[in-house]
């Protein structure tokens, strides 16, 4: 018990990973800490989106390929 309460006040100071969405940075839904790979211990926290969230990144992603003039060989 006394690691998890570590854990929430260390995460309190961690680096947020933000979500880009149409090139705008935003805030997610939720966050998620991520844990290091090898101490285990949370190193940063990540952005979860909403539906929304999600959604508007698609169509901003798909808006974004087809403004693009590249030919595929040029990607």
């Amino acid at each position: 018990m006394a690691q998890n309460a570590a854990l929430a006040r260390s995460s309190e100071r961690l680096p947020a990973c933000r979500l880009l969405i149409g090139g705008e940075w935003a805030d997610g839904a939720t966050t998620i800490d991520v844990p290091d790979k090898f101490s285990l211990q949370a190193c940063f926290q990540a952005h979860a989106p909403s539906r929304d969230q999600t959604h508007a990144a698609v169509r901003a992603a798909d808006a974004a390929f087809r403004a693009s003039r590249l030919e595929p060989h040029e990607r």
